[in-house]
């Protein structure tokens, strides 16, 4: 029964339509009572179905429905509504699947058209014309980032769905928020947004600059400079065309204005950083490696190098920092070691580089002497890499150069191989030396460097070192540099890849048998298993690693548990629980008294660094001191390992994907009826994943404990005594003896009274 209001009358026709052929929608028996504010008791659900048919005011009511419900909500205001449960259900699963039915953005950029000129001035900015068209996909109110607010807006327009009809009413507006020019959008549909924008040149050269756009399917760019003959490079671009005024015909070599031009038309792939550079045109009248026009800029470099020294190679990788004042540089060039190969080369806007070997220039000229180091004889096996930009790079620039150079041997003599940047004003840096190995790292000769200290290096050198730098220097000019190294490799020691933080050996005993639970917290690197030898007449009943169920396999010597490795955070292996359950049957019963040997710890292949053991014996029997290698306590000086795992576990057809995939797999081969007879002795099946084993409570509580087992096994003793069950018998107080004392008196009267005359 469904209270009905006002509203909801509007609706039934809805409603009814939704019901399934044959279904009893019936409505009857309305009622005059207070009218509620919801179609339904249940408010969630009114607000659900009243946002799922929006379109109820505008849709005229089906005649048909009317013949059939003659229904007016003026009239039966209040009254009630009665269908099926399974008509109700239906009604209810429609309205979800009408709500989920959501884009999974709310809106897309299709295309950007870029339109943009500039005369090339540093007192004129470029100019550009955008028109881009989007899809507002659903009707909720939408913040599109359009342009950031370095950009100024001088004219706007925007055509939206609202503008095609003669509603006032308006769906798009331009704003700015978080740092951005924004268009707010309500309604879906298609929307073109037109923008006349000024953006500023990247520098006071006003050779280039940089423009941030919305992500769109399709961009094109048409840029005008008012230069002649001019390179225009845009990055990222395809399909790039050049043409400039001297290639035109005589009557169109001039702009309206009668200027000379060039223009670049491209297509942009979609990318939310545009790069647009321009220059003049250098004509190469001589194969030099630096232009004439750039040999007047100044640059200075500083170099952060660190050598990685192990298995007979030296991994290198240098940071170069220039620092380009007065103009633009768009090449690079570079001096390194003939025997040193350059694995890559990094940094923005690279077009392409090169390695050219014997193609260095003099710099000196006559009278220079020995003043150009690089020229002598010990700096003849070089090759020079080059390095061609898409466009001129201005101020800072950062290259990163990846190198390897190959040892003579593991242990040998070793000469660093300098770096040295060609056609710079000034360079210094630093140099790190680290050990990738286990080798030793000695200094034999030095020549142009200054030894400092481990904290003198800067930041960006220790973040790039994989471990703490041996030696470290500085320098004032790599040209001069040179430094031998005695590299000494010594042999690998075994060292543990595996270890038990903490063992808890729990054991209950019963009349004849005790049950164990062998919890350890485990570090792990490379071992696959950990091997249990378990004492005589043991069965394994569960075993779990990282609190999941695992099949554990046996040998001869011994039950094995797979392993997974310990997880790395923050350079630290982290723990991981096993656990193994098994019960050991004990070759005779408890008598009334006796002594009785107890395994407290089976071998474990992998060293324990603590072990605790706790053993709850038989309340019933008085028990002596317990002999063994093991100490007995009153109580643990630390926390034991205890289980992770608090509930069952997944079924096993999840369990079969939680179970870890290095592991090796076992499978029962057991003919089927030696199966059967196996189920049915006590349920052990091989090859299935064990259940959790929940150990039993009760009897009396001895702690043992010990420091660093290493393939031991522990076994203690100790002499045992039933304790004599005493009957309780009853007492008597010295009333209850007057009384009867009293009471034989009286019998002894009457009988001599009676017989005694």
């Amino acid at each position: 029964r469904f209270p009905l209001s006002e509203r909801a009358w509007k609706y039934l026709p809805v409603i009814a339509s939704s019901i399934p052929m044959g279904g009893s929608f019936l409505m009857g028996r309305m009622q005059r009572e207070t009218s509620s504010p919801r179609l339904f008791e249940d408010e969630e659900d009114d607000d659900l179905f009243m946002d799922s048919v929006p379109q109820v005011k505008e849709q005229p009511l089906n005649p048909a429905v009317r013949q059939e419900h003659p229904l007016t909500h003026k009239k039966f205001a209040g009254g009630e509504v009665r269908l099926n449960i399974d008509e109700y259900l239906s009604l209810l699963a429609k309205m979800k699947t009408l709500q989920s039915i959501k884009p999974p953005q709310n809106y897309i950029v299709s295309e950007i058209c870029m339109k943009g000129e500039t005369k090339g001035k540093i007192d004129q900015c470029a100019q550009f014309d955008l028109d881009i068209h989007l899809q507002q996909l659903h009707d909720e109110w939408t913040c599109i980032n359009l342009l950031p607010t370095s950009i100024v807006v001088m004219e706007s327009n925007v055509s939206s769905p609202a503008s095609e009809t003669e509603s006032k009413e308006e769906f798009a507006f331009l704003g700015v928020s978080g740092g951005h020019h924004c268009l707010f959008v309500q309604k879906s549909g298609s929307y073109s947004v037109k923008l006349h924008v000024k953006v500023p040149f990247a520098s006071s050269r006003a050779q280039g600059l940089e423009i941030r756009i919305p992500l769109a399917v399709k961009n094109s760019l048409d840029f005008l400079v008012h230069q002649n003959d001019v390179e225009i490079t845009a990055v990222p671009s395809l399909g790039s065309s050049l043409s400039c005024s001297n290639t035109e015909e005589e009557n169109l070599t001039k702009t309206p204005q009668g200027d000379a031009w060039t223009r670049l038309s491209c297509d942009v792939p979609p990318t939310s950083h545009l790069n647009i550079q321009w220059k003049e045109k250098v004509e190469d009248e001589a194969p030099t490696s630096i232009d004439e026009q750039e040999k007047q800029v100044i640059i200075n470099v500083e170099q952060y190098t660190v050598h990685s020294i192990g298995e007979g190679v030296v991994q290198g990788t240098t940071e170069l920092s220039y620092r380009i004042l007065h103009g633009s540089r768009s090449s690079f060039e570079i001096l390194v070691p003939t025997a040193t190969r350059i694995l890559s080369v990094e940094g923005d806007a690279i077009k392409r580089w090169d390695v050219l070997i014997n193609e260095r220039k003099k710099e000196q000229q006559e009278g220079d002497g020995e003043d150009e180091v690089w020229e002598s004889a010990e700096r003849e096996n070089c090759k020079l890499l080059k390095v061609w930009l898409d466009y001129g790079i201005e101020n800072d620039y950062q290259l990163i150069l990846n190198t390897e150079t190959d040892m003579e041997s593991t242990s040998c003599d070793v000469v660093v191989p300098a770096i040295s940047c060609h056609g710079v004003n000034r360079e210094k840096g630093f140099l790190a030396i680290e050990a990738r190995t286990n080798v030793e790292v000695s200094e034999l000769e030095q020549q142009g460097l200054a030894r400092i200290a481990f904290n003198e290096l800067p930041q960006r050198l220790i973040d790039r070192s994989v471990n703490p730098p041996l030696l470290s220097y500085k320098f004032l000019l790599s040209t001069q540099t040179y430094l031998n190294l005695d590299v000494k490799k010594h042999n690998d020691a075994e060292v543990l890849i595996a270890s038990i933080e903490s063992a808890h050996v729990q054991g209950t005993l019963s009349e004849d048998k005790i049950l164990y639970n062998l919890t350890m917290r485990v570090h792990n690197t490379q071992t696959q298993y950990v091997r249990v030898r378990l004492p005589e007449n043991s069965t394994v009943w569960s075993s779990l690693v990282a609190d999941r169920a695992v099949k554990p396999a046996k040998d001869s010597k011994g039950v094995i548990i797979p392993l997974q490795k310990s997880r790395t955070s923050d350079n630290k292996h982290e723990a991981f629980s096993v656990e193994l359950v098994y019960l050991t049957v004990l070759p005779q019963r408890l008598q009334r008294k006796g002594k009785v040997s107890l395994s407290i710890c089976p071998l474990v292949d992998i060293p324990i660094n603590h072990l605790f053991v706790t053993l709850k014996l038989p309340s019933t029997n008085d028990y002596g001191e317990f002999i063994g290698d093991v100490q007995e306590v009153n109580h643990f000086s630390s926390s034991p390992p205890t289980s992770e795992s608090l509930g069952g576990y997944p079924p096993q057809n999840m369990m079969s994907n939680a179970i870890f995939e290095q592991m090796p797999q076992q499978q029962s081969f057991l003919p089927r009826k030696q199966r059967a007879r196996k189920k049915g002795k006590g349920s052990l099946v091989s090859g299935i994943l064990p259940v959790k084993i929940q150990m039993p409570q009760g009897g009396k509580s001895f702690y043992f404990e010990r420091l660093l087992v290493m393939n031991e096994s522990f076994t203690v003793s100790v002499t045992y005594k039933r304790l004599k069950q005493k009957t309780r018998r009853l007492g008597y107080s010295r009333r209850y003896a007057a009384f009867v004392c009293f009471a034989i008196f009286l019998v002894f009267a009457l009988l001599w009274r009676l017989f005694g005359q």
